[in-house]
């Protein structure tokens, strides 16, 4: 309950705070650290009830009569997403495979059954999204799934980064080919050309440190504390200077707050546009 108060779901709180690099398994070190920051207690416990496979068939009895001639399982030594939250990777497994059977790739699925239909967008809302699950013919419960994959608390639509970006499959669904993550190019809300210099400075750096402004960006810029996608002034200029981002840095920021409205920097201020595919 305590992780989807602070990230809206199970699903977002794997991505966003266990399974850090991004790849796939949580070990008893990742799964420690991350829930004790939380505030959590019985960690330990928590834990063997992940890893033993014993305490997943208590209320199995098919499965303790066959085990009760055999020696006991060793604990697992890593975890995967659908040892963590078995409900929500069967559902969002089923939905998966439909796009995929459907339109041959996530991406090109997403797009073309979630974002083109009216309204057009990225941001899709709940209602749209349980409209356009019953186009993609998928039988599942889509209100549901809806909120077990809802990236932060109280957000009232989903995008193709809250579903896929940065995230490995387990073995579950192994065989599905991982897509890099994207940028969509979003109205243009700067008060400046891409070739501002300060930009300019600061993706050179996210580049070099990280290989990508996008990938730099998270883990520069929202990871630390205090993590999340909306970037403060105070943030802004500690990190730009751990960067060894050079210029006008605080004078940036308050041209693209005077430009945007908002007190806050996210990845889209930073993150070069990309053309959309055509058609």
């Amino acid at each position: 309950k305590a992780l989807v108060l602070r990230c809206g779901s199970l699903y977002s709180a794997w991505r966003t705070l266990l399974d850090q690099d991004n790849n796939g398994l949580v070990s008893q070190a990742e799964f420690m650290i991350a829930l004790r920051e939380l505030g959590f207690k019985a960690v330990q416990s928590i834990w063997a009830e992940l890893v033993t496979p014993e305490a997943k068939a208590d209320d199995n009895s098919e499965v303790k009569s066959s085990q009760a001639n055999q020696e006991p399982a060793e604990p697992l030594a890593q975890i995967t997403f659908g040892d963590f939250d078995v409900e929500t990777n069967e559902m969002f497994g089923s939905f998966e495979a439909s796009i995929l059977d459907k339109y041959g790739g996530t991406l090109e699925g997403w797009q073309r059954c979630f974002e083109q239909p009216e309204p057009r967008g990225a941001w899709v809302e709940e209602s749209k999204f349980i409209r356009q699950c019953r186009e993609l013919g998928w039988q599942g419960d889509a209100r549901k799934l809806f909120k077990l994959v809802r990236a932060e608390p109280g957000r009232k639509y989903l995008t193709y980064e809250d579903l896929w970006r940065n995230m490995n499959r387990n073995a579950s669904t192994a065989n599905v080919p991982i897509e890099p993550p994207r940028r969509r190019e979003k109205p243009k809300q700067s008060a400046f050309e891409d070739a501002h210099p300060l930009l300019d400075a600061l993706r050179a750096a996210l580049q070099k440190q990280h290989g990508s402004a996008e990938e730099g960006w998270q883990r520069c810029f929202e990871e630390p504390e205090p993590r999340g996608p909306r970037v403060d002034e105070n943030k802004f200029l500690c990190q730009c200077t751990k960067l060894g981002v050079q210029g006008d840095v605080r004078g940036f920021f308050r041209k693209l707050q005077a430009a945007t409205g908002r007190k806050y920097m996210v990845l889209k201020d930073v993150s070069p546009p990309v053309a959309e595919p055509e058609g």
